[in-house]
């Protein structure tokens, strides 16, 4: 997980900036107040999960950031994972009569 510069560039991940993670990629640095605003996490949040030192104020960017990259990895059995619900995972399940 790329998490100390900018995807296809040098630049160093800067605190006070906003990034789109792009999963296959890395982290896309981008301005506040365009479409994407619920899907950008902080340069802030990105460098305390590379340095391993979260804070509080971190969590819920991050909780969404390994939601995305979850759901990417798993494709469409990410529909099945605790808290969410879908009913073709209750058919496909193993354990359904």
């Amino acid at each position: 997980m790329q998490l100390d510069h900018e995807y296809g560039s040098d630049r160093v991940i800067e605190a006070d900036a906003w990034y789109l993670y792009k999963p296959e990629a890395g982290p896309v640095r981008c301005d506040r107040g365009q479409e994407q605003d619920a899907q950008l996490v902080s340069g802030s949040a990105l460098l305390a999960l590379k340095s391993g030192q979260i804070e509080d104020h971190h969590l819920k960017e991050l909780k969404q950031l390994m939601r995305q990259l979850i759901r990417n990895h798993l494709g469409d059995k990410a529909d099945c994972l605790p808290g969410t619900f879908f009913l073709g995972c209750i058919m496909q399940s193993p354990l359904a009569v």
